[in-house]
């Protein structure tokens, strides 16, 4: 969907027969018009010009308020160990608003990234996903919010939505229909040859960066609980799903809006 009934696709292609892909999209309106017609030949936009880099596996979303477009994608050079995130906003007008160099939320380096999706956030934001491959037995999923100004919503940039030192991979998101919140499942692999019976997950991640059910007020003793929301980070400073094995630091936000933050060992 384009946002306004019509239809987006997101495509890379080497038209130009350079040996190095593009990221490009298109959108359909309801008359059968193409959006961006009279910006290009094909009437599709082209979404960032790099010197080369291949650029592929582009995933894109409308923004919930309709005055643009979305987009992420995998980029790398000839050596496919080396890779990088990247992301653009497009207007209504056709305008690349972060640049013809797009966004580098991850920059070129021997890392490898796949399962890319962007989903709609809030007003006029989105928040895109993928799985970060540091070994055959340590994959696990990160997730990025971003808004029109090209800023950081949620953090200072990707943060963890599924364990970590474990083989999570297969990665996919969905919106949950009316609640401010995403559906993410994965598959799990294990921790090693040992451990590796696969096994399918699923977790709800909150569009305020927590995961599980939105705080009730409640704690688990049915009484009434101070804390508005949750947070995780391991000791790097990266935000997680849930409590890691060994240092976790809680980060309790408080209904009045003040911050409490323990270490919590395990």
């Amino acid at each position: 969907p384009s946002g306004d009934n019509g239809v987006l696709v997101a495509w890379s292609d080497d038209r130009a027969n350079t040996g190095f892909e593009s990221p490009y999209i298109s959108y359909v309106t309801t008359d059968g018009k193409l959006g961006f017609e009279g910006l290009s030949d094909e009437g599709d936009m082209k979404l960032g010009y790099f010197d080369a880099i291949r650029c592929l596996n582009v995933a894109a979303t409308p923004a919930a308020d309709g005055k643009g477009f979305y987009a992420i994608w995998r980029g790398f050079r000839n050596q496919q160990s080396f890779q990088g995130i990247y992301m653009q906003y497009v207007n209504l007008a056709g305008d690349l608003v972060w640049g013809d160099h797009a966004k580098a939320v991850c920059p070129i380096e021997e890392n490898s990234y796949a399962y890319l999706s962007i989903q709609p956030m809030g007003e006029d934001g989105a928040c895109a996903f993928y799985e970060h491959y540091s070994s055959y037995f340590d994959q696990c999923g990160m997730a990025v919010a971003v808004n029109p100004a090209g800023e950081y919503t949620l953090g200072d940039g990707p943060f963890v939505v599924t364990p970590q030192g474990r083989m999570c991979t297969n990665l996919k998101t969905q919106i949950m229909p009316g609640q401010d919140a995403y559906l993410l499942t994965w598959t799990d692999g294990g921790t090693g040859e040992e451990d590796k019976e696969k096994t399918y997950c699923m977790a709800r991640m909150n569009q305020n960066g927590t995961f599980g059910l939105p705080e009730s007020g409640v704690n688990e003793m049915g009484t009434a609980s101070d804390d508005a929301s949750i947070e995780y980070y391991n000791v790097a400073g990266m935000r997680v799903m849930s409590p890691v094995k060994g240092v976790t630091i809680v980060r309790r936000t408080m209904q009045d809006g003040t911050v409490k933050s323990e270490k919590l060992i395990r």
